[in-house]
């Protein structure tokens, strides 16, 4: 009989150990896969940095250029933009 109850534990333990290496491997995977969305998404916001900087550096360039206009035609207020 104690050798019944042994062996029963023994298969339990290794069914357990089993189900936890299962469980790691998964686990695992998910992690790496979600790594790699996470370093995908980092590169999408560089990007969207890059283009509202190069965004705000034409919006100058255009403020400036009404600026020179407006001063060149006479329609610049004394208080508005410089």
């Amino acid at each position: 009989m104690a050798d019944a109850s042994e062996n029963l534990v023994l298969e339990h333990l290794r069914q357990l150990r089993n189900e936890v290496q299962t469980f790691r491997t998964e686990m695992h995977e998910r992690l790496d896969s979600l790594t790699d969305r996470v370093g995908r998404l980092e590169v999408l916001v560089a990007g969207l940095h890059e283009d509202i900087a190069g965004l705000s550096v034409r919006i100058d360039t255009l403020d400036r250029r009404v600026t020179r206009i407006e001063r060149h035609l006479d329609l610049a207020e004394e208080s508005g933009r410089q």
